[in-house]
Order: C-alpha cells, then sequence, then structure tokens
C-alpha cells in the first residue's frame, strides 16, 4: 500500500467511525457530566475574565495538572462540573460569587489501545460512543493469515506442548527427589512438596502413589535381603553351638578315657589284656583329639561365613546408599534442566501475550467473544468479555485473539505462567 493510498485510508476510516458515532452512539449531556477524568484526558479550562489562567491542560499521570498562580490542581475521578467547582473555589474564595464564572470542557479523552490479531495494533484516539468493532475498524481491521503467522502459532503450540509436558516430568521428578531424600534418611514417611501438586494438577494423586509403592517395595526388599542372611548367620551360630557342645561331650569322653588308662597302669600285675584295653583306649583319645580339631576348624570356617554375611549385608547397605545418591544427583540435574527449559519457554508464552492474547489468559471454558476488555477500575484492572458492539471506555485495553487461522489459539494455565 502506498502512503497516498494509506493516508487516504486512514482518513476513510477516521470519517466512518465519525459518522457512526453520530448516527448510532448519540451522547447525551448527562453521560459526558457522568464521566469521571483521569490521566490522559486534555480538558480546556476557561475563567472569565482571567486569560491568564485560561487553557489547555493535560492530566498528568498522578491525576493532576498544573495551572499558572495556582500549581497542582486534583483532577482524577472528579466530573467536569466537579472540576469547575474545585478551579473556582481556587480562584476565588467565594465559591457561589465565582463558580459560574469557571467552564471546563473535555477536548481530548485518554486514548483506547487495540492489541492482539488486527493489522495495526496500537493506541487510537477515544470518541464517545466508540464501541469495540470501532476500535478493530481503526486498527486496520482483523489481519489477514499469512504464512509466517501460521508458522510461529504452529511453533508456539509446540513450545506450549513441551512446556506442558515437561512441567509433567518436573511433577513426577520432585515425587521421586522426594522419595530417594526420605530412603537416603532412612524414614518411614514420604514429605511430598506443595509445588507437584501446581505441576501435575488431578495427575498428582497418580504420582504420589506410585513413588509411595516404590519406596516400600525397595525398602521391604532390602529389608527381605538383610533378614535373609540374618536368618543365615542364626543358622551358622546354631551349628557353632552345636559343634561346641560336640567338642565340650568329645573333651569329657577324652578326661574319663585318661583316667581310665592311668588307673590301669598304676595296677599291680599288668597282664596282657589290661595292656591291649590300654592300647585300644589310647587309639581312641586319638580319634577323639582329631575329631576336636576337626570340630574347631569346621566352627573357624562358620564363623567366617557369618562374617562374610556381616560383610554382605553392610555391602547391600552401601550399595544402596550409593544408588540413592546416584539417583538423587541424577534426579536434581534433571530437575535444574527442567527449570531452566520451562523458565525459557514460559519467556515465550509470556512475550506472545501482547499479539497472541489466548496464550496464558485465565483459565475458562473457551469462549467465541469477539475480544476481551481490560478495563481499569478502583481495584485495579478487570478482564470483560467483549463483542462488536461493546461500548468502550476512555483508556481501555482491547485484546483481539486470533482467528481464521485453522489452528485454535494456545492456552497456559494461569498458575503455571505469570506475566512478565
Amino acid at each position: 500500500m502506498t502512503v497516498v493510498k494509506r493516508a487516504w485510508w486512514d482518513a476513510f476510516r477516521w470519517q466512518i467511525l465519525l459518522v457512526s458515532l453520530a448516527v448510532w452512539h448519540p451522547v447525551s449531556s448527562a453521560a459526558e457530566q457522568a464521566y469521571r477524568l483521569g490521566a490522559g484526558d486534555v480538558i480546556r479550562v476557561t475563567i472569565h475574565r482571567r486569560a491568564d489562567l485560561s487553557g489547555t491542560y493535560r492530566v498528568g499521570p498522578d491525576g493532576t495538572f498544573s495551572m499558572p498562580l495556582l500549581g497542582r490542581i486534583e483532577a482524577a475521578s472528579m466530573s467536569a462540573a466537579e472540576l469547575e467547582s474545585h478551579v473556582s473555589r481556587q480562584v476565588d474564595a467565594d465559591a457561589e460569587a465565582s463558580s459560574h464564572l469557571t467552564s471546563v470542557e473535555i477536548v481530548e479523552f485518554r486514548p483506547v489501545f487495540v492489541v492482539g490479531d488486527v493489522e495495526a495494533p496500537g493506541r487510537y484516539p477515544y470518541v464517545p460512543g466508540m464501541t469495540v468493532i470501532h476500535s478493530i475498524a481503526l486498527a486496520g481491521g482483523f489481519r489477514a493469515v499469512r504464512q509466517q503467522d501460521l508458522f510461529v502459532r504452529i511453533e508456539l503450540h509446540r513450545v506450549l506442548e513441551n512446556y506442558r509436558n515437561m512441567s509433567a516430568e518436573l511433577g513426577v521428578t520432585l515425587a521421586r527427589e522426594a522419595r530417594l531424600i526420605a530412603e537416603r534418611a532412612g524414614s518411614t514417611e514420604l514429605d511430598f512438596p506443595t509445588e507437584i501438586g501446581d505441576l501435575l494438577g488431578a495427575r498428582r494423586q497418580q504420582a504420589v502413589a506410585d513413588e509411595s509403592t516404590l519406596f516400600q517395595v525397595r525398602r521391604d526388599a532390602l529389608r527381605t535381603e538383610i533378614e535373609t542372611r540374618r536368618a543365615n548367620q542364626t543358622i551358622y551360630q546354631a551349628e557353632i553351638s552345636a559343634l561346641r557342645a560336640q567338642i565340650a561331650a568329645e573333651d569329657e569322653r577324652a578326661a574319663l578315657l585318661r583316667q581310665e588308662i592311668e588307673s590301669l597302669k598304676s595296677a599291680s600285675g599288668v597282664t596282657v589284656v589290661p595292656r591291649q584295653m590300654i592300647l585300644s583306649m589310647t587309639r581312641e583319645a586319638t580319634g577323639i583329639a582329631a575329631n576336636r580339631q576337626a570340630a574347631l576348624a569346621l566352627i573357624a570356617r562358620t564363623q567366617a561365613e557369618i562374617g562374610k554375611v556381616d560383610t554382605e549385608i553392610l555391602g547391600l547397605e552401601n550399595d544402596r546408599r550409593i544408588e540413592i545418591a546416584r539417583e538423587l544427583a541424577e534426579a536434581r540435574e534433571r530437575i535444574s534442566g527442567l527449570r531452566t527449559s520451562i523458565d525459557a519457554a514460559r519467556t515465550v508464552l509470556t512475550e506472545s501475550r501482547m499479539w497472541l492474547p489466548a496464550v496464558a489468559s485465565e483459565p475458562r471454558a473457551r469462549s467465541d467473544a469477539l475480544a476481551t476488555v481490560l478495563r481499569r477500575t478502583e481495584r485495579g484492572f478487570t478482564e470483560v468479555e467483549a463483542d462488536e458492539l461493546t461500548p468502550l471506555r476512555p483508556g481501555d485495553i482491547v485484546r483481539i485473539p486470533m482467528r481464521g487461522s485453522g489452528i485454535p489459539s494456545p492456552r497456559l494455565e494461569s498458575s503455571r505462567i505469570s506475566a512478565p
């Protein structure tokens, strides 16, 4: 579009707007009087016989404007009539004598802002009776769908999908971290951070249940392995006790044999038969001594097995601690990476708010509203769904959602993303 055509089109749009406002939206003097001044309004103050004070003034961001000699004059939230009386009192202490000498006229209202899926987003002068469709016309109408726009929208959907997937993975990984911390501390209960609920929503219960089950299974498995080895140690201890009882019995038997041998040797008139008995008992005592050594050797081997079991138990516990430390380090590294990626995606999606109003909007059912109007009130900004005939007020921000691409605008829950 050439510069001449563009200028002609701008002038034509203004003519159409003014005609339509005059025909369809006549403004009563009562409506004008009810209007409350605010920052950005331009007013003309006329004081009879005081040309030095009369003039055109713009209300500043603090809701005041400066007049010669009078200084800063409060204007915010006043009607034109109220400001007339206020200025009159400032000019002359006798308000009744001077109130009819001052007039205040609104020359220019603070502008409205149009953003989103229009050809020329920006600020536009407010005209009494302006509606949403007028603001769209001033902004050049709905933006035509371009190939580049389609690519950007598809890419934003991919970023949004990745954002949601990473948020869900972060919630699951935080639950895993909580379970590993409890395992490392030897706790019997898990303490899950509240952030998991914000990230997973309805899926939090399943993630918590999965980690709680795994926590119990791993805990029971380790306890079972240790208890099995402790049971083997008990068996080994029982074997050692039996062997020691056997050794004690054999020692007692060997002592009796030695006494009997000594008795036979000390008897007078030893014959051949006693000698054979002494020889037989001596051989028996030697066998008892050999059995005793074998039992002692078996006790030593069994005690070694008990030591091995202690080492195995210590190894199981150390392996579990090492495994927990490794998994915890991996989980925390993943959490850090996810947070970085989520922050990057959040930045992209947040910055897209200016021209993709549906992104990062409040979670609610998708509506077919033509636009969303952000309006400043005494309590801050309020958001109003609007159609083409919704009347606007000075200072309103009109957000036009994407349309006409065949691809729905991406949406992001407000609990997951905040405005910059």
